[in-house]
């Protein structure tokens, strides 16, 4: 196994698969809170029985798999390592002066004293992941945990991330159903926590400049949980962010004509590091109109027309913003 597989499982899913160690089904000292609480929780092991049964397998085996698909997906917010974080994300982004709207921000700042934002963020480069996450502190809000793909988990930045915020999940779950309750439960507990959150709503990089389409599943699982937990509303913030140039456009080229994608690793972030030494002008973030998602839910209910609404996947939900990167249509429920 190279060190870019055990840095992507971690050395204690390593020592599982050889059968040194076993998965805790309950919690350990090191979990996150968000862990902790998922398995404290009667309604997620009463759901994961239900799975389980679903399935045709044994509860504790069900268990033991949510249980490490939970603690692989968690983040948790280190000070000392996001103050560190913070450091790279600024001397990773130093080929742009980043430019942002203070009404926009002053606007952000008053909802987010009392509710949940969900920046769902157009995706253009590696760097936006840092780009929002380290505007949304230096801006004075609160921090925000941010899904990203599990591609991104690499030794040895992949473990700090996780203690920054940063949300590794993988891509195809479709034969994976423990993995995809995990992923929503987890979500639902962060809802529930107050926490913020930030996610490209493309699912991935463009390669082409044009907006691609939009993925729905981590917001269909935000909205699943605003629909069953009371607790303040959640916003969902459509969020622009554009470049002057990027210096990732050659390799993006390279690959339109057939060039293999190189891996994220080490390497690759060297690479990335060494980019950013040349300037490159300005970077835009650009907030759309906040959109109260409790409140949508209920004018929906409220509306005579909602149930063709909900059955009807051409209708549009869209922000007033001009900046906003797409309109969103109404999730599943």
């Amino acid at each position: 196994m190279t060190a870019r597989e055990v840095g992507r499982i971690g050395l204690r899913k390593l020592l599982q698969r050889i059968g040194i160690v076993a998965e805790s089904m309950t919690p350990l000292a090191t979990d996150p809170v968000e862990v902790t609480q998922l398995l404290d929780a009667r309604w997620y092991d009463e759901r994961l029985r239900a799975l389980a049964d679903e399935l045709g397998r044994d509860p504790d085996s069900v268990r033991a798999e949510a249980a490490g698909y939970l603690r692989e997906m968690a983040a948790s917010l280190d000070e000392r390592a996001v103050q560190a974080w913070r450091g790279f994300s600024r001397w990773l982004m130093r080929a742009y002066d980043v430019l942002v709207d203070e009404d926009q921000i002053t606007q952000l700042r008053k909802l987010d004293r009392k509710a949940t934002l969900a920046f769902a963020f157009s995706h253009r480069s590696y760097l936006d992941g840092m780009l929002l996450p380290e505007a949304i502190l230096a801006n004075r809000l609160s921090p925000a945990l941010t899904f990203g793909g599990a591609n991104l988990n690499f030794f040895p930045m992949g473990a700090w991330a996780k203690r920054t915020g940063a949300i590794f999940i993988r891509r195809q779950t479709k034969d994976i159903p423990v993995y995809r309750f995990v992923l929503r439960a987890y979500a639902a507990q962060l809802v529930q926590n107050h926490v913020n959150l930030t996610w490209s709503i493309e699912g991935g990089r463009t390669r082409t400049g044009k907006l691609r389409p939009p993925v729905f599943g981590i917001l269909r699982y935000i909205t699943d949980a605003v629909d069953e937990i009371d607790g303040p509303e959640v916003y969902l913030v459509p969020t622009s962010i554009v470049y002057d140039q990027l210096h990732e456009v050659e390799a993006m080229t390279t690959e339109a004509y057939g060039a293999v994608k190189r891996p994220e690793d080490l390497r690759f972030l060297v690479r990335l590091a060494r980019q950013q030494g040349e300037r490159l002008g300005r970077a835009y973030l650009d907030f759309g109109e906040p959109l109260p998602l409790r409140k949508r839910l209920q004018e929906m209910r409220a509306d005579k027309s909602a149930p063709a609404a909900r059955s009807n996947g051409s209708r549009w939900m869209s922000s007033t913003g001009s900046t906003a990167p797409h309109r969103l249509p109404p999730p599943r429920w």
